[in-house]
């Protein structure tokens, strides 16, 4: 996710590969004009989140992420 100067997410970043061409994969950028929702299911919005700093302070630290936002419960308590 793309993080603002004031903190708040205004998009997300990718790496693409190339849609099957020849090319070699580049970070593409794209900016939300109004929201941005993370929509990847049970198990991937949590992980995204997580990775993106945001989540439990514990596991953020345990995993050497810098921590953005401490929100216990990002995943937790999941039975699928």
């Amino acid at each position: 996710m793309v993080p603002s100067r004031n903190g708040q997410t205004i998009g997300v970043e990718y790496i693409s590969e190339g849609n099957g061409t020849s090319s070699p994969p580049s970070r593409i950028v794209v900016k939300a004009s109004r929201l941005v929702v993370v929509a990847a299911g049970a198990f991937g919005s949590p992980a995204i989140l997580e990775r993106s700093g945001i989540g439990s302070k514990e596991v953020l630290d345990k995993n050497g992420i810098p921590r953005v936002v401490d929100l216990p419960g990002v995943g937790e308590h999941y039975m699928g």
